[in-house]
C-alpha cells in the first residue's frame, strides 16, 4: 500500500500532465478493460473531468490530452467507452 502511495506522489512530482494522464489510461484500460480484437475496451468511461481530478491535472488539459492520443491512433474514445489500441 506505501508503495502504490509513494508511485503516485512520484508521478505527481516528475511526469508531465500528459504522462500523467497517458500512464493513468493504460492502468485503468489495464484494470477495467476487456481485451478487444483491437486492444483494451473500457465501457462505460470516466468523464474528461474526473480524468483530470484523479491525475491532478485540469478539464482542458485531460480533454487536450486525451485529443492528441487520439489524433496519433492511441486510443478512440467517447462518453460511452475507450478503446486503448493494441501497440
Amino acid at each position: 500500500r506505501l508503495q502504490k502511495v509513494q508511485s503516485k506522489l512520484q508521478d505527481l512530482i516528475f511526469k508531465t500532465a500528459d504522462k500523467r494522464i497517458s500512464a493513468f489510461i493504460e492502468e485503468f484500460a489495464d484494470k477495467f478493460g476487456e481485451k478487444v480484437a483491437d486492444g483494451i475496451m473500457v465501457r462505460p468511461f470516466l468523464s474528461q473531468k474526473d480524468i483530470a481530478e484523479l491525475t491532478a491535472t485540469t478539464r482542458q488539459t485531460a480533454t487536450t490530452v486525451l485529443n492528441v492520443m487520439a489524433k496519433q491512433g492511441r486510443i478512440k474514445y467517447s462518453r460511452r467507452f475507450l478503446l486503448l489500441r493494441n501497440d
